[in-house]
């Protein structure tokens, strides 16, 4: 992570400003070693979000929304499964499955 992801931690404001320099290191070499090859690096970090989530199940269950599914596979093919993510060839999601 890096300095703006500080914001979103719940902690007081001053462990907020004692880390602020601390994640702005940690992302450092990286940016460096991009702007070296004259590539600029940006953090990609997803982030749970309950209520966000809730809404969009709503949406599926509802046929409001759809989404793509390029296959099934049952969990104990989670290796071909990923070969298969590798290939880049997947149109929508990949669903591993485990039934009982």
């Amino acid at each position: 992570p890096d300095i703006r992801f500080v914001p979103k931690l719940k902690v007081n404001l001053v462990q907020k400003l004692l880390l602020f320099p601390l994640f702005g290191l940690t992302s450092l070499p990286i940016k460096i070693l991009a702007l070296a090859k004259g590539v600029r690096y940006n953090r990609f970090l997803t982030e749970s979000d309950g209520l966000q989530l809730e809404n969009v199940s709503k949406l599926v269950e509802e046929g409001k929304i759809k989404p793509v599914v390029d296959k099934v596979n049952p969990l104990k093919d989670y290796k071909a499964a990923f070969d298969y993510l590798k290939s880049n060839r997947v149109k929508g999601k990949l669903v591993l499955n485990e039934i009982k």
